[in-house]
């Protein structure tokens, strides 16, 4: 089956082995983030419209749910901002009631001072929204913002969702060397975290390759001092440590592709996610990219598998 909207079961490092679920066009962001892995935003907007309609989605997950095993959590996010679809909150509440794993929603938080997107999100188990800068010039240096977005209204919009949002909330900050690492953005964010109130602080960092060469790592050791700063609930994301069942999903190659579309990983992480045995991992790999359905670059020492979207086309698959 080939899929439009799901993908994976992906490994994440915030939330373990999740379905991953699509519901936006590629690249149609309100941000156009340095550290973004699937590169420049193509279309910068903020007007939420009927994108992917949830019908389509729940018709794949009715024929897709039997064959994807054990999984953490459905993951709605993707290639865009996930609430820009205007549909969204009408998923949450169809799928909650399909669906015996706990549903997540992945989102940069520019949004969420809306009221009719806090009411939308009520149902989700878990809302992960960002907070990588509160000062205006790093805002807008990292996240590089739709023009209407200032990052006072962003983050008095996550307080004021926190206080009407009865599930949890786990805010990322994704820190980049030089960036938003300063010792005054740092306190700056610190006190934003303190109006806010999340149940969780999850530190991360530049991974993945970026769409901007200026999108550099934190060292662990520097991530563990702005924890111990940040103070309590805050955490450093690490790997995903444990392996996942072997899939069910004959096609391998089909499941690779899958898993990479929208989220680039080593071969490593591909083996170690799939169960399945080395050689046999590296061999469909080398297969698609001596047919040009995959490219594979090099990241900080690392060689990352990622599909090309001209392929999809020519191969038919959507």
């Amino acid at each position: 089956m080939k899929l439009k909207t799901l993908f994976g079961p992906v490994p994440s490092r915030r939330l373990g082995f999740s379905l991953g679920i699509d519901i936006i066009p590629f690249k149609v962001c309100s941000m156009d983030c340095i550290y973004c892995q699937l590169g420049r935003t193509t279309k910068k907007t903020v007007q939420r419209q009927h994108y992917t309609p949830y019908d389509e989605v729940l018709d794949e997950w009715d024929q897709f749910k039997d064959t994807i095993g054990q999984i953490d959590y459905i993951a709605i996010a993707g290639s865009g901002e996930p609430t820009l679809n205007s549909y969204l909150g009408k998923l949450v509440e169809k799928l909650k009631d399909r669906a015996s794993f706990p549903i997540a929603v992945l989102t940069n938080g520019s949004l969420l001072f809306t009221r009719e997107l806090q009411k939308e999100l009520r149902n989700a188990h878990v809302v992960l929204p960002s907070l990588d800068a509160v000062t205006p010039s790093t805002f807008q240096r990292i996240n590089r913002p739709h023009p209407s977005l200032s990052i006072e209204e962003i983050v008095e919009g996550l307080r004021a969702f926190r206080t009407r949002y009865k599930g949890q909330m786990w805010l990322e900050i994704m820190l980049v060397k030089g960036v938003n690492d300063s010792p005054g953005e740092l306190e700056k964010i610190k006190d934003a975290l303190q109006r806010i109130g999340p149940d969780k602080v999850q530190l991360n960092t530049v991974v993945r390759p970026g769409s901007e060469g200026e999108a550099r790592p934190m060292r662990f050791e520097d991530l563990r001092k702005i924890q111990r700063y940040l103070g309590k609930g805050c955490e450093v994301i690490t790997t995903v440590s444990r392996k996942r069942k072997p899939m069910r999903e004959k096609d391998l190659e089909e499941t690779i592709i899958s898993m990479i579309r929208r989220h680039p990983l080593t071969i490593s992480e591909i083996i170690h996610t799939l169960g399945r045995k080395r050689k046999e991992v590296i061999t469909c790999i080398d297969r698609l990219h001596d047919g040009k359905m995959i490219e594979v670059n090099c990241h900080q020492g690392k060689k990352y598998c990622k599909v090309r979207e001209e392929s999809l086309v020519s191969h038919g698959i959507s």
